[in-house]
């Protein structure tokens, strides 16, 4: 028994060791990549059959990464994958025609694709070969594809703009951009030197990366479209927009150029006169403040806006007499501007407790009655505008409750600070 179960070991070893080989050689050939001239043929059936281009389009495109590959292999997959993505447009323009539903944006979407298939399978295909020639094999046939759907490209990024896709409208405008220029269609754009429409596109691109929140790509599109807009006040608004993206970008000098080049172009403005004077502001530069306020006001006439920014500038300079003095200019034109109201009854405020600290005492501690008087004068100042602040903010205690009550009790209104007292607990 013994004897017959060892001859039997015997004869199963080698078929044990054939059936590892073999697996092991199953495995090896699945770990092996698909040869590209395989992965070519099936998309070539998919374009045919009109089914699973997607599908052949990701292992082509997966494939590039392999680093054996050569430039003639390279651009065969690309312009391959490009033509993938005619043949999906091609169903949904059959579905359209046929007045059948149809995908509107992957209508479009892969003429997105296409051209960025072609260009970069143009980029390749001018490689020199090993001999060191330059044969392109498919810059005709890029060509013709790219000059076959060029309006719909541009049509695409105005059906995103409409349906607020702003991202996507960036991409076909600045695609439809670069293939202006593009090599492999030189000599065939009759637009190519149509600098009107390059100045359109160049804001549509501009405006639907300001809208997409894209600043970086706002700021490589803004300059051109500013000088080519014919409409002053969409040229304006552009310059708004272009400060807005260095603002976001972090680049300070470059967002205070285009504030002061705004004031410069558009003084009428108050964008680029508002935001300038906050950055003087922040950055403590007062007398730049008030000088800008002064010459603004020469070439465009007083405005309330002028006035009230001089204020702040006094404010911070810490000149409370200025400051009352620039929000009485604000208030005869705008007699409701509230923060003028408040800012010049804060003001006086400060001018008191100055001068109560500052005026002479004799010894029992009195001071004159000039004095007196004078502090009586600025707390009665002081009071005017703050009962009209509240009178506009009723609910806005937080703003006139302390004053009003530190004004009547010095004036000591008793009915008036009693009720006030009440307010504040």
């Amino acid at each position: 028994m013994k004897r017959a179960l060892y001859i039997l070991i015997i004869l199963c070893t080698p078929l044990m060791g054939l059936a590892a080989d073999k697996k092991e050689k199953k495995e090896k050939k699945e770990a092996e990549p698909v040869k590209v001239k395989v992965l070519l043929k099936e998309a070539r059936t998919a374009i045919k059959n009109s089914s699973n281009q997607s599908g052949a389009e990701k292992k082509l495109t997966d494939a590039l990464s392999r680093p054996e590959l050569t430039n003639s292999e390279r651009a065969e997959i690309l312009h391959t994958a490009a033509l993938l993505r005619e043949s999906v447009n091609n169903g949904e323009n059959t579905k359209a025609y046929l007045k059948q539903n149809y995908d509107t944006i992957t209508f479009f979407s892969t003429i997105l694709g296409m051209y960025d298939y072609v260009m970069r399978c143009d980029s390749v295909d001018v490689l020199p070969n090993n001999k060191g020639e330059v044969k392109p094999q498919y810059r005709q046939k890029g060509r013709e594809m790219l000059l076959k759907y060029r309006k719909n490209l541009l049509a695409g990024g105005n059906f995103m703009v409409k349906h607020q896709k702003y991202a996507e409208a960036m991409s076909f405008f600045k695609t439809y951009l670069t293939s202006m220029d593009h090599p492999m269609l030189d000599g065939h754009l009759k637009e190519r030197n149509d600098s009107v429409l390059r100045y359109k596109v160049t804001y549509w691109t501009t405006y639907s990366a300001h809208n997409a929140q894209r600043y970086d790509e706002v700021v490589k599109h803004v300059d051109y479209a500013i000088e080519g807009m014919p409409v002053d006040s969409i040229r304006m608004a552009l310059m708004e927009v272009r400060c807005h993206a260095w603002a976001n970008l972090g680049d300070t000098t470059r967002y205070v150029a285009s504030l002061v080049e705004g004031v410069k172009t558009y003084p009428r403005d108050d964008y680029f006169f508002l935001h300038l004077m906050d950055y003087h502001q922040s950055m403590r530069e007062w007398d730049r403040g008030l000088q800008l306020s002064d010459t603004l006001t020469k070439r465009v006439g007083p405005k309330p806006e002028y006035f009230f920014a001089k204020s702040l500038m006094y404010r911070g300079k810490g000149d409370d007499y200025h400051v009352a003095v620039m929000c009485d200019s604000v208030l005869t034109r705008e007699p409701d501007h509230k923060e003028a109201l408040y800012n010049k009854g804060i003001a006086l405020l400060n001018m008191a407790t100055t001068h109560a600290e500052t005026a002479p005492k004799d010894a029992r501690k009195q001071m004159s009655r000039k004095d007196r008087e004078y502090l009586n004068s600025l707390y009665r100042a002081a009071l005017t505008p703050m009962k009209h602040l509240r009178e506009l903010t009723p609910n806005d205690k937080d703003k006139w409750g302390r004053p009003l009550y530190r004004i009547y009790l010095y004036l000591n209104m008793g009915k008036e600070f009693e009720e006030m007292e009440r307010l504040l607990k």
